[in-house]
């Protein structure tokens, strides 16, 4: 499969051509396993939370007790894993009814859209002209309303889990301009869990970034150079306790690096501008030494 739309055009370099240089041989680059949310689903805490939140909703959007019970068969179908068929009417709960609630109320609802990315059920919101866009817009208002909460936090594993299959992954790779101001959201988040998802938001593109320009493929160059300036100043800001996102943000540079290396370097010139590599030096012990010896191999 390809990306369609999104920032290719004037920003893309050309492809490269066959005299153009063999990147490094690199055990760990690129990435190619995008950094999602699926394991640990806490399903009996999510179902109380929302039914919790439902018995404290206003008439016009307190769920019934039929559709509490579609509620609950589609919870108990999302813990049996992707083998679950849902039907219509628990689609519709879920994704049509929930949707409208209030924002302070929308936590649970963005987790459980969350499990349902883990099912292969989702890519049906993800086909057609709309693409997801109005599910992706809603999530990226939540994370910019709540960057800090609960709800930032949901939102952000929500865009991160996108890139579990392919269908959901090009539709929001498709975004990609929209997801990446999501994540600067994220980066700049104090809560740690938001900053994590974010560098996982950053990282996924940057692998879709790198298996949608195969062969003959254009690379996208400004998309490339998005990623890392997000990335880069990420880096020169952050803490220790930032590691597990740090971590993540350290593999999106790496995944950008083979391509660049074929098409002029200009990533690799960024990095070294920004002093990316005397960064590295300082992290290394917690991204991995391996990691950080497969990305020197980029460097002069």
């Amino acid at each position: 499969a390809s990306a369609a739309g999104g920032s290719s055009g004037a920003g893309a370099a050309p492809s490269a051509t066959p005299s153009a240089p063999e990147p490094p041989q690199t055990a760990l680059l690129p990435v190619m396993s995008p950094a999602v949310y699926k394991d640990n689903i806490n399903f009996e805490g999510l179902q109380k939370k929302l039914l919790e939140f439902n018995e404290a909703m206003g008439d016009d959007h307190k769920l019934t007790p039929v559709e509490v019970g579609h509620l609950t068969d589609a919870v108990a179908k999302l813990k049996v894993g992707v083998t679950s068929e849902f039907k219509g009417a628990e689609k519709e709960v879920v994704f049509v009814k929930m949707k409208e609630w209030p924002t302070d109320k929308m936590f649970p609802v963005v987790d459980l859209w969350r499990a349902f990315l883990v099912h292969p059920v989702s890519s049906d919101y993800f086909k057609g002209s709309d693409r997801g866009t109005a599910f992706i817009t809603q999530v990226l208002g939540f994370l910019s309303t709540e960057p800090n909460g609960a709800l930032g936090q949901c939102a952000a594993q929500y865009l991160a889990n996108l890139f579990i299959f392919q269908t959901n992954r090009y539709a929001a790779f498709d975004k990609r301009d929209l997801l990446l101001k999501g994540v600067e959201m994220a980066l700049a988040s104090t809560r740690k869990q938001v900053k994590t998802a974010g560098a996982s938001v950053l990282l996924n593109i940057a692998i879709v970034l790198h298996e949608s320009s195969e062969g003959l493929k254009k690379w996208d160059l400004a998309c490339a150079e998005k990623v890392s300036g997000i990335a880069l100043a990420f880096l020169a800001q952050a803490q220790p306790a930032d590691i597990d996102a740090v971590q993540r943000v350290v593999c999106a540079i790496g995944t950008l690096l083979p391509r660049d290396f074929k098409h002029g370097r200009p990533i690799a010139t960024r990095c070294v501008d920004a002093g990316f590599l005397d960064k590295l030096r300082g992290w290394e012990d917690k991204v991995g030494a391996n990691l950080v010896a497969d990305i020197r191999k980029f460097f002069p």
